[in-house]
């Protein structure tokens, strides 16, 4: 039976949804498949995918299919809480164009991929202010999904693990987490990570990939010492000085759980790694680039074989040119080495960014701080992923490229006028095409 929010769409959206779900799962006619929230296979695919329409999109580019594989997207997470959930048109291609939506925008760009980060409850612990974080929750996933898969875009869901930012240096268990026990907390992994996507494809909107975790080097939900919490507690990597082997073993069944929940709450979407390690790969302080390669096909290594079998079909790294010490393209060069090493999955940059304003020496030789500066380096780390991993290459993520920040790809440049602070630079309209 054919669900709820699927029954209420109008005809047109239907006939997208449909034509959407061929496009992302390689599918057409009988042979489509997708799994129900219960569990059983086919129950949407097989009705509303009759026809061998795998090749029809919106009609933007003539009609020829988009390889939504390989990523030309950013996270721009933040985006409901500037435009209201897509109800304030604040957004212009030209200083004095019209307004116009954001996803559309997006869509018009070249974007055909949007990630998304997800927290357990914003704020839960008092850090920080929930209503002005509400979009990273359940309600505001859902809502930006169904945005993303009316652009007919690829939908990424990041889930952190947490109730606030989770990055190398924070992996804090969510609020109402913290003070269950290992099994305990495995066990929640996985039912909480199975909710939300099942969630996602409940309404029509099965995210193409889920990340399970961000940055997450260092492990991800970390013991409290504070309450008595030892390492073994939770899934922090490097915790003292105690044997890595145990830390490998209790952060991949943490993975591990997470992986089992997000199959069985959406069955078609690839399950993605992200760490930051393309940061460390030829940074001078890391040792050079043989060195720092060698890391990362080792940690991936570790993680695999701590799954508990489970496994993953895209590894994701974050490289920014003030993290990696201006060495993106170097590192980018040697992700052949990370492809040769793991041939069944893609490789994908999942953050990186470059400042338009705001300073004055450039944090990647070469690469001016200016709106041209910022459209060659996005330009040039696309093309350069492209070259070094070929087939295996999942494309390159912008992040947040919406936040009134030094990496915006939205200009504001034109003050007094406020509405100006949303229009889109030069790196956004011709960077991702």
């Amino acid at each position: 039976m054919l669900h709820n929010a699927y029954k209420a769409l109008p005809a047109a959206a239907k006939a997208q949804w449909a034509a959407r779900v061929a496009n992302l799962y390689n599918c057409s006619g009988a042979t489509c498949r997708m799994a129900d929230t219960s569990g059983r296979d086919g129950s949407i695919g097989a009705q509303l995918l009759k026809s061998d329409d795998r090749n029809k999109d919106d009609g933007d580019d003539g009609g020829e299919t988009e390889d939504l594989s390989v990523w030309s997207g950013v996270d721009l997470s933040q985006l409901s809480s500037e435009d209201a959930n897509g109800t304030a048109k604040i957004f212009r291609a030209a200083e004095n164009g019209p307004t116009v939506d954001a996803m559309a925008l997006l869509k018009k760009s070249g974007i055909n991929t949007f990630r998304m980060r997800q927290w357990v409850k914003p704020c839960a612990d008092g850090r920080c202010s929930a209503s002005q974080w509400d979009y990273a929750g359940q309600a505001g996933v859902l809502e930006m999904a169904r945005r993303v898969m009316a652009a007919n875009m690829s939908f990424v869901l990041d889930l952190h693990y947490s109730d606030w930012w989770a990055d190398p240096g924070h992996q804090r268990k969510p609020n109402a987490w913290l003070h269950l026990s290992f099994a305990v907390l495995a066990k929640k992994v996985e039912s909480y990570s199975k909710q939300v996507t099942a969630l996602l494809v409940a309404q029509g909107t099965p995210p193409y990939a889920v990340q399970i975790g961000n940055e997450i080097t260092n492990g991800m939900l970390w013991h409290n010492a504070s309450i008595g919490q030892t390492c073994g507690d939770g899934g922090k990597l490097y915790c003292g000085r105690q044997d890595a082997a145990p830390q490998w073993k209790t952060f991949g069944h943490l993975v591990a759980q997470g992986i089992k929940g997000a199959r069985a709450g959406a069955p078609s979407a690839k399950i993605a790694i992200h760490t930051d390690l393309g940061n460390h790969i030829c940074n001078p302080k890391d040792g050079g680039c043989a060195n720092g390669i060698a890391r990362v096909i080792a940690w991936y290594k570790n993680l695999l074989a701590n799954i508990d079998g489970e496994t993953i079909e895209l590894i994701g790294l974050s490289t920014y040119p003030q993290y990696s010490g201006g060495t993106v393209f170097q590192s980018v060069k040697q992700l052949a080495k990370l492809a040769a090493a793991f041939p069944e999955q893609k490789i994908y940059i999942a953050e990186t960014s470059y400042p338009a304003v705001g300073k004055t020496v450039p944090l990647q030789a070469g690469y001016p701080i200016s709106e041209q500066g910022q459209l060659a380096f996005i330009k040039d780390v696309r093309a350069a992923t492209a070259a070094a991993l070929g087939g295996q290459n999942g494309g390159v993520l912008w992040w947040e490229g919406g936040e009134q920040g030094w990496g915006t790809l939205f200009g504001s440049g034109y003050k007094p006028d406020p509405t100006a602070l949303h229009v889109a630079r030069p790196a956004l309209l011709k960077g991702f095409d």
